[in-house]
């Protein structure tokens, strides 16, 4: 055992002062692997925004081919009524003129063949119209329960040349 104080130094094993300093420096700019991703991403961003514009266009094509047959059955409906309308007073006044010996009965027969066309007409139309709302029930994946109804008429859908273009002038 060695008596307390004697001989025994007290010694430190740290620094009293530490100091260090680094600096590094990377200069990316003149790394061929940094130009050419500059590159593709410029690339990438002009590819997205056709890719955008394309699949934009194709859905408003898709819509308007869903919609476009409904629209122009709502406008043969129309059309349909109004010849029917008009042709019910023909077929009035021919058979009141043939009632007073004016027409002949094969007029009267003729102009109600024409009629009984248009109401046959109309209701296929009716039917068709029928159809035209199932299709776009499966088309855009909607319950059957759910009813349509098309607010756009016919003189409103602008059909042009321009939009089939745009489709043409997006391909990649």
């Amino acid at each position: 055992m060695v008596p307390a104080g004697a001989g025994l130094v007290p010694v430190n094993f740290t620094q009293k002062y530490n100091s260090n300093l680094g600096l590094t420096v990377n200069q990316i700019i003149f790394d061929p692997n940094y130009i050419v991703g500059l590159q593709a991403s410029k690339t990438y961003k002009h590819f997205t925004n056709v890719v955008y514009t394309r699949s934009k266009i194709e859905s408003k094509c898709k819509c308007n081919q869903g919609i476009l047959p409904g629209t122009v059955s709502v406008e043969q409906l129309r059309l349909l009524d109004a010849n029917i309308a008009e042709l019910k007073q023909q077929v009035d006044e021919t058979t009141a003129r043939n009632k007073q010996g004016f027409v002949e009965k094969v007029d009267v027969d003729r102009i109600t063949v024409q009629y009984n066309s248009l109401i046959t007409s109309r209701e296929n139309t009716i039917r068709l119209l029928a159809l035209n709302y199932q299709l776009l029930n499966f088309k855009w994946v909607c319950q059957l329960k759910n009813e349509l109804t098309l607010k756009e008429k016919l003189e409103d859908v602008k059909l042009d040349a321009s939009s089939a273009d745009a489709v043409k002038d997006t391909t990649v």
